[in-house]
């Protein structure tokens, strides 16, 4: 059975809970529409040097969230007629989504991560990251995705980062926050949070 699943966390939530939890941040809401999808290369670096240039930030102090599925195989074939037990006919047969938080610069280990996890996983394709999380790629959040298991990659280090944190009809939040208070927040909306000290992350290679 597919599942379903919304955004359900928005400024205001953010806004509380920033408060009651005593975390110093601050709530960025730039101009910008929401709509349609990007190209899915698994680093959306274009995406990356556009915040980075807007926030006046290097590409290590900008956070994406990356978006995989649990598939009966490393990839999704084309060739076999044969449906899996949680596959519809549409081919999707992601079971509980995966929301890897790490910095711009870097892409995620996949095998590291999939030895880890003990699953074996794939990127997520645009409609499913739409369908998941209600954001195009470059635009996730790792907050209140219902389902989710959220990785927050140890390699993002200490000090401020800037991730999106949702939507405001047109516009796009964005969130100045510490990592270790990152954590705390994305805790508080997303109960399937590993612990701090997993990296699943790599330099990825200059073009």
């Amino acid at each position: 059975m597919r599942m379903h699943i919304s955004m359900t966390v928005g400024v205001d939530d953010l806004k509380d809970a920033l408060e009651e939890e005593g975390i110093r941040a601050d709530l960025i809401v730039l101009g910008g529409d929401d709509s349609g999808s990007a190209p899915h290369s698994g680093q959306d670096d274009t995406t990356i040097d556009e915040f980075a240039g807007v926030f006046k930030l290097s590409k290590s102090r900008v956070l994406k969230t990356v978006t995989f599925v649990e598939s009966s195989s490393a990839s999704s074939s084309s060739s076999s007629n044969k449906k899996e037990p949680n596959q519809e006919a549409s081919g999707s047969a992601f079971i509980m989504p995966l929301l890897v938080v790490l910095r711009g610069s870097d892409r995620v280990n996949l095998p590291a991560l999939e030895e880890r996890l003990g699953r074996k996983l794939r990127l997520a394709k645009a409609s499913e990251v739409r369908e998941i999380t209600g954001c195009k790629i470059g635009r996730v959040s790792p907050f209140g995705v219902a389902g989710a298991l959220v990785v927050i990659d140890e390699g993002i280090g200490d000090g401020d980062v800037i991730l999106p944190a949702g939507s405001q009809s047109a516009h796009c939040v964005y969130l100045k926050i510490g990592f270790k208070d990152l954590f705390r927040l994305v805790s508080r909306f997303s109960p399937e949070v590993l612990p701090l000290g997993f990296r699943v992350s790599e330099t990825a290679p200059k073009q």
